[in-house]
Formats: C-alpha cells, sequence, structure tokens
C-alpha cells in the first residue's frame, strides 16, 4: 500500500509531460490557438509546481519547442517568417507565463532550494 502511495506524484509528472509535449506540437502543427496554449499550460503548471518537483520539465519542453521554431524562423522564407516569429513570441510569452505561475505554491520564490534540500543539496 505504502508503494502505490508514493507512485502517484510520479504518474502526475509523467500524466503531465505528455500533456505539455501534445499540445505544443499541437500548437506547432496549428491544432491549438495561442489562447488556448496560455490559457491551460501556465494553469496546469501552478498545479505541476504543488504535487511534484519535476514541474521543471515543463520549461525544458518549452524551450526546445522555442528554439526548435526560432530555427525554423531563421530558416523560413519571408512569406513564412511573420508566422513563424509570431510562434516564437507566443512561446516566449508561455514560458514566463509559466514561470509565473510556478510561483503560486506555499513556497514561492523558494521553491526551487526547496526541492534541491530534498534530495541533499544546500541553499
Amino acid at each position: 500500500m505504502r508503494d502505490a502511495l508514493v507512485a502517484r506524484p510520479h504518474l502526475a509528472t509523467q500524466f503531465l509531460v505528455l500533456v505539455f509535449a501534445w499540445q505544443l506540437r499541437w500548437f506547432e502543427r496549428g491544432r491549438t490557438t495561442a489562447r488556448q496554449l496560455l490559457v491551460l499550460l501556465p494553469v496546469l503548471t501552478a498545479l505541476w509546481a504543488n504535487l511534484h518537483g519535476a514541474f521543471v520539465v515543463a520549461f525544458v519542453l518549452i524551450g526546445l519547442h522555442w528554439i526548435g521554431t526560432a530555427v525554423n524562423w531563421v530558416r523560413a522564407t519571408a512569406d513564412q517568417r511573420p508566422a513563424v516569429r509570431r510562434r516564437v513570441t507566443v512561446l516566449t510569452a508561455l514560458g514566463v507565463a509559466c514561470f509565473l505561475a510556478s510561483l503560486v505554491n506555499p513556497n514561492g520564490w523558494n521553491l526551487p532550494c526547496k526541492s534541491s534540500a530534498t534530495c541533499g543539496a544546500r541553499c
């Protein structure tokens, strides 16, 4: 029974990684709007930050999509650049919104320190 209770935060993290990757991929393909992305993912980031310390994976996923989109922007033709630039801007705003949402927790700014302290690191 005790092992089942320990696994639940990890399951939430796996589920949220899936949702983040799925939503970011859909945004890349034009299947979800910027507004939907900017509403859903920050709310999930706040939830994730309160569930498990691996919420930083959200920023890794956003960052990887941002880098890929920025590379596409550099390689885009003149006709494609405005649309790709808009996606870069949306992903930048998403990163900022998710960061601010991650601060909605009992530890506030101290969450990274508290999370690393559980692993034995000193702040």
